[in-house]
């Protein structure tokens, strides 16, 4: 009944045995992306990986005022050091009336909610999984594995409690961000965010894959985002 450490020399040899390696092939059929250098699409993705594009910018004024918030002196403290930074352009617009989703509980919502929802939904489009807000095909079980580990926007929403709402919780909570794609959307199969840092995304690519094989489901989106 007692724990106790032991070398790992020591360990049966059989317990790589219980480990499963799938070999079972997959199609991607259709991908979306927004990142900054005007890339949002693959084409314009690849173009830019092809010629070897610089996709930092000034820091436009829709976002904030440079001559305010910088100093050249590194010692000051609370400005910012560099006039550049990589800028995905609009990023702030959203379509809350196409996901029929009320104006107040918009502004509650995460931009990162508002981006996977929107190039989630972009991407089964693509694939002819969903047409509208139903999927194409009701009988098939349609995965959401989403990686993200920055949660920036509810640390910021928590430090105004009093402006906090009804949908506050649900905007902001990093763990619903994939459970916002299904519930819109009316996806039935697994749902589920996880966070391991920089590796997320790789995680949830891996457990989509996983769940595909095991699990019988028909399709997977998987999908990540990172906005600071």
């Amino acid at each position: 009944g007692t724990d106790e450490v032991v070398p790992v020399s020591s360990i049966p040899a059989t317990v790589g045995g219980a480990v499963q390696i799938y070999k079972h092939p997959i199609d991607i059929v259709a991908a979306t992306c927004l990142l900054p250098g005007s890339v949002d699409d693959l084409a314009s993705f690849w173009q830019v990986l092809y010629a070897g594009q610089d996709c930092t910018s000034e820091v436009p004024p829709t976002r904030w005022d440079m001559d305010t918030w910088y100093s050249a002196d590194t010692t000051v403290p609370g400005k910012s050091h560099a006039r550049r930074a990589a800028f995905a352009h609009d990023v702030e617009m959203f379509d809350a009336g196409f996901f029929a989703i009320p104006p107040i509980e918009a502004r509650a919502m995460d931009p990162h909610q508002r981006l996977l929802l929107q190039l989630g939904y972009q991407a089964l489009h693509q694939a002819g999984l969903v047409t509208g807000l139903t999927p194409h095909r009701p009988e098939d079980d349609i995965g959401v594995f989403v990686g993200l580990s920055n949660n920036e926007f509810g640390q910021l929403t928590m430090t105004e409690p009093a402006k906090a709402g009804p949908f506050t919780l649900t905007g902001t909570a990093a763990s619903l961000a994939a459970n916002r794609i299904s519930y819109t959307l009316g996806l039935q199969g697994p749902s589920m965010t996880v966070d391991t840092g920089t590796s997320s995304a790789h995680l949830a690519l891996h457990l989509a894959y996983h769940s595909l094989c095991t699990d019988g489901g028909k399709a997977a989106l998987v999908a990540a985002a990172n906005l600071l």
